[in-house]
């Protein structure tokens, strides 16, 4: 079952007390503070995941990521964390880490999108530069195209256990080829 919803009051009235304490659902100022591994999923309960509370400036592709995510956790194809306390501790760490240098509650705040995207990604094997040099990559303009591949890219990691190769000019390739045209030119 899908359930669609808009709206920034955190309520879920469908879940049963029961269901609200076995996936800690705490209320606080109002809102409910919900605790997601990866901002996603409720530990412990492997039937129900939640996409939309990693909120962020780019929303979408941050939910498009994390709905291949998700998909790959019901699929069985994720690494989690060995023990339930671990996840929790990722969660604790999180939010702390939040109201600490943020002063807000995790509810409120809005992270930088890339930051999620690129854990989502990396938990799934997916290679994290989208693009197939450096400078497109840190300077140019993070388009939807960027993440048209997802999907074959899981595929093909479900039925080969590697990652695609894809070409990738990096800055440390760029700078290589820079010495030997210059120790190059040197030389003639």
């Amino acid at each position: 079952m899908i359930i669609s919803a808009t709206g920034y009051i955190r309520q879920f009235p469908f879940f049963s007390e029961e269901h609200a304490q076995m996936m800690n659902l705490i209320e606080s100022n109002g809102n409910i503070e919900l605790n997601l591994y990866r901002r996603a999923i409720p530990v412990g309960i492997p039937n129900i995941a939640f996409i939309g509370f990693t909120g962020s400036i780019n929303y979408w592709m941050v939910a498009e990521v994390a709905s291949h995510w998700i998909s790959d956790y019901f699929l069985n194809r994720l690494r989690l964390p060995s023990s339930e306390e671990k996840m929790y501790d990722e969660i604790r760490t999180n939010r702390d880490f939040i109201r600490k240098m943020f002063r807000q509650e995790e509810h409120e705040f809005r992270y930088y999108w890339a930051a999620p995207m690129e854990i989502y990604m990396n938990d799934m094997g997916l290679a994290l530069h989208r693009t197939n040099n450096w400078i497109s990559e840190y300077f140019g303009v993070y388009r939807p195209d960027r993440l048209k591949g997802l999907h074959e890219e899981r595929k093909i990691i479900a039925q080969t256990g590697h990652r695609p190769r894809r070409f990738y000019f990096s800055f440390q390739l760029n700078m290589l080829l820079i010495m030997l045209l210059m120790l190059l030119y040197l030389i003639l």
